[in-house]
């Protein structure tokens, strides 16, 4: 497992374990270079440096993450207390509409923001409809929005952001069974949970590149800021308040801007901590190149138990399937394609609809479930397929549907 630990606890031979998520790289007292510490030189010059903590690999003979897609697919097979609702709405009727409520919702963030940078209150009225539409094209079918937050490239990260964590947040809510009550308070403290960088200095927010650690510190206090914008704003509960803040929390007490753990945290801040992370790292950002939606699983299940609540992980993993909605996979004819919809009782078989030829030309077919002894019974995933890694247009994807 990886741990962190004092730089004072550390020893000869500790291996630094590879970071997985950017709440752990704005630490700026976090040592985060990845490799074994080979003498107790290196462990003095760590300290001279003024770092204070690092996150070490406890036992390199026991892998965290999942070995296989097989491994995480016996996870989601495992018996648990969700209720996996049937979609009320086809998946291609349901993309029509999700697609105008996906550009209307981004629409709206980029008006919030601008609206707050100017020093106008936080429009509740109009992030209020935003939730409401996302919850309720949500409620029909849970994967058209999810496919759409995947396969839609944005500029604009922070805006995207916004929408894509209450879409990941409403969708895992319906999965644990919360009520409406709940699932609108949840969603819209994901649609304002990075209010507060709009406090930030259009440096920083700018930037087109790593910040340095001065940058990374006042980045931090987004979440403190975000609770003072929010403060007088009309129907905005404690709850909710706290919620905002604590959404950089970890489950071990690593994470801020309070340092508190566990069940300290309430369920929506988990919540929107396990959607905001899964958002970060399947998106395409100006630091960092996207990981596969089942990549990225594969890391957060291996930041079970510090960065998450172990249960809640597996649950979002659960949740999202092995292969989310919106992800592109090979299958073993040499064809590209998305996946639509997952199934509960067989992970590794989803509905699929093919969009590239095997020489990667864009092509029309008809949905394809793999689990169908008709239609699927030749096929089956053999990768999953990264669009940046091999040069896929996400537009020309997106123009097949």
């Amino acid at each position: 497992m990886v741990k962190r630990i004092p730089i004072a606890d550390l020893r000869p031979v500790m291996r630094v374990a590879r970071l997985e998520s950017d709440a752990w790289m704005q630490d700026p007292t976090l040592y985060t270079r990845e490799g074994t510490i080979r003498s107790a030189e290196d462990v003095a010059s760590i300290l001279r440096q003024g770092y204070r903590e690092v996150v070490v690999q406890m036992d390199e003979t026991e892998d965290v993450r999942p070995r296989t897609l097989d491994d995480l697919a016996a996870l989601v097979l495992r018996k648990s207390p969700e209720r996996h609702e049937a979609s009320i709405v086809p998946f291609e009727e349901e993309l029509v509409e999700a697609r105008r409520v996906y550009f209307r919702a981004f629409k709206t963030a980029s008006r919030v923001v601008m609206d707050t940078v100017q020093g106008k209150p936080v429009d509740m009225t109009a992030s209020r409809r935003t939730v409401r539409e996302l919850s309720e094209s949500v409620a029909r079918n849970r994967e058209a929005l999810g496919c759409l937050s995947k396969l839609t490239r944005f500029e604009a990260y922070l805006y995207s952001h916004m929408v894509n964590v209450t879409v990941f947040s409403l969708a895992f809510g319906r999965f644990i069974g919360l009520a409406d009550g709940e699932l609108k308070a949840l969603g819209l403290a994901a649609f304002l949970h990075d209010i507060g960088k709009t406090s930030l200095p259009l440096a920083i927010l700018a930037k087109n590149g790593r910040l340095t650690a001065v940058e990374r510190e006042q980045t931090r206090r987004h979440p403190q800021y975000g609770v003072l914008l929010l403060k007088h704003a009309p129907g905005v509960t404690k709850a909710l308040k706290l919620t905002v803040l604590h959404h950089h929390e970890n489950f071990d007490g690593s994470g801020y801007p309070e340092g508190i753990s566990g069940e300290r945290i309430n369920l929506h801040a988990r919540i929107l901590h396990l959607a905001d992370i899964y958002d970060a790292l399947t998106s395409d950002r100006f630091y960092d190149r996207p990981r596969t939606p089942a990549g990225a699983l594969s890391s957060m299940y291996a930041m079970r138990g510090v960065e998450f609540a172990p249960e809640d992980v597996e649950r979002f993993i659960k949740c999202l399937g092995i292969y989310p909605s919106g992800s592109l996979i090979r299958l073993t004819s040499g064809e590209v394609a998305v996946v639509l919809q997952n199934f509960s009782d067989r992970p590794l078989t989803p509905l699929v609809k093919v969009v590239l030829d095997p020489e990667q030309r864009p092509r029309l077919s008809e949905l394809l479930d793999l689990g169908s002894q008709a239609s699927g019974a030749s096929l089956s995933v053999a990768a999953t397929v990264n669009p940046q890694a091999e040069g896929i247009d996400m537009a020309s994807i997106m123009a097949v549907f």
